[in-house]
């Protein structure tokens, strides 16, 4: 394939995950309890906060963020203890292969990709009332559990990244899927800050080390201390979901067995220009940015 053609296609799939995120996650949604882990976090966290009082070494702020957690955590329980039986919706890390062998087939197959079995799947559900309705209400309810907890109600839950991570957990050895991947998380970064970054998943030495653009994350999940290569992920998490890495080191994997398919070109040509995602960062109609509350 084309390096142009190449770089249309990936255009087009991203664009099209970007608009159905929501329902293309939506496979991923599960109904389940998780009172264990709040229970064992409010204890670490109160014994954190005894150590604090105790050392006097931390600050206000570190103080003060372990007592909002504390709170957090006893509100979920005693949410717990009024609904005994109630089960909330989570975007579980853990899903059935055959989702994630869905979403790799649509990002990476010689296929047009509305003979996808992933777009075909969206589109019905598009178009039918019902499912289209119950689905809708599953998405909501995963963002108003999420919207409880301090931290990630400022992160947008449903994500392109998040996507792309499942494929890419289930791949870490594969080095032509990783760097194929990393044409469609650079378009993501864009589209998260608005900022040209060079990197794919993982950020560059030079990319880690610049405070400014980190900045463009939302605030209270990523902070950067006095030693600019501390970078800290403050979400509170629990024991069903995972939250997206953006900052994570720059890995370099090898590819092998290199040939003239779209996965191959995608995995060996450039990120795109920046003039071309500017582009389409126009045409997208809400991007990420607007999602955040800075």
């Amino acid at each position: 394939m084309k390096v142009i053609e190449c770089q249309e296609e990936l255009i087009k799939r991203y664009s099209y995950l970007y608009n159905n995120k929501e329902f293309i996650l939506a496979m991923c949604i599960r109904y389940k309890k998780d009172i264990k882990y709040y229970k064992q976090k409010l204890k670490d966290d109160k014994y954190c906060l005894k150590i604090m009082k105790r050392l006097k070494h931390n600050s206000q702020a570190d103080v003060d963020y372990c007592k909002k957690m504390i709170a957090y955590m006893e509100s979920e329980i005693i949410h717990d203890n009024e609904m005994k039986d109630a089960q909330e919706p989570y975007l579980c890390a853990d899903v059935d292969n055959d989702i994630i062998s869905t979403y790799e087939r649509f990002l990476f197959t010689d296929k047009n990709m509305e003979d996808t079995v992933l777009y075909k799947h969206i589109e019905m559900i598009k178009n039918e009332k019902v499912m289209h309705d119950g689905i809708c209400a599953m998405i909501a309810d995963v963002d108003k559990r999420r919207k409880r907890n301090l931290i990630l109600r400022n992160m947008p839950t449903f994500t392109v990244w998040k996507i792309l991570t499942y494929v890419r957990n289930k791949n870490l050895d594969n080095g032509l899927v990783l760097n194929a991947l990393d044409k469609y998380y650079n378009l993501d970064r864009y589209m998260l800050t608005h900022h040209n970054w060079e990197s794919g998943y993982g950020l560059t030495t030079s990319e880690y080390f610049m405070d400014c653009e980190l900045e463009a994350f939302p605030k209270g999940y990523i902070t950067a201390g006095d030693c600019h290569s501390m970078i800290i992920s403050r979400y509170q998490k629990n024991g069903i979901e995972a939250e997206d890495e953006f900052c994570d080191y720059d890995k370099v994997i090898p590819i092998d067995n290199v040939t003239d398919n779209f996965i191959s070109t995608l995995a060996c040509m450039s990120m795109l220009s920046e003039n071309v995602k500017e582009d389409l960062y126009k045409k997208l109609e809400h991007p990420y940015t607007k999602m955040f509350t800075m």
